[in-house]
């Protein structure tokens, strides 16, 4: 059975809705990353091209034999992008 682990970036500390701004990512809390990195299991990491979506799944990725990523637009309308 294929398993889809499904995480979301870092936090942006915006106040305002992000939407498809390219805000960076807090990503400080090293040990909850950490954590986060050793429940994941091994393999391949997709991530949109947003720079904080990259920077969150390099830091998740760091250490493993697998680095990220696949990375694509993932955009209204550009879903047929993941169909390839």
């Amino acid at each position: 059975m294929t398993r889809l682990h499904l995480v979301r970036h870092g936090p942006t500390h915006a106040k305002t809705m992000v939407g498809w701004s390219d805000l960076p990512a807090d990503l400080s809390d090293y040990q909850a990353i950490a954590r986060l990195s050793a429940q994941l299991p091994k393999g391949v990491m997709v991530s949109s091209d947003l720079s904080r979506a990259v920077t969150t799944a390099d830091a998740i990725s760091a250490g493993r034999t697998i680095q990220c990523c696949v990375k694509f637009t993932l955009e209204t309308g550009s879903y047929s992008d993941l169909m390839r």
